[in-house]
């Protein structure tokens, strides 16, 4: 009974072990995915939301997200209307 209880033992640490890397491999796997995302598709993923960006000179622009691309974003804004950044 003894050696049956140490082998289960056993095999239970090896499970847990093998859910730890499983687990860490998918951590892993979802920071590359994201990592591989451009900033730019991100960014287009929010036309439509409400967005707050800081831009050179310390000021902030906030308002709907109405377009962007890699080099630049259209902004709705309550102050200037529409705002290119």
């Amino acid at each position: 009974m003894r050696w049956e209880a140490l082998f289960a033992d056993m095999e239970a640490q090896l499970a847990a072990g093998r859910l730890a890397d499983a687990r860490a491999d998918v951590a892993e796997l979802a920071r590359a995915e994201r990592a591989s995302v451009p900033l730019a598709a991100r960014v287009r993923a929010s036309v439509g939301c409400q967005v707050r960006v800081l831009v050179a000179g310390g000021d902030t622009l906030s308002g709907e997200l109405v377009d962007a691309a890699p080099e630049w974003l259209l902004l709705r804004t309550q102050a200037a209307g529409r705002a290119l950044v």
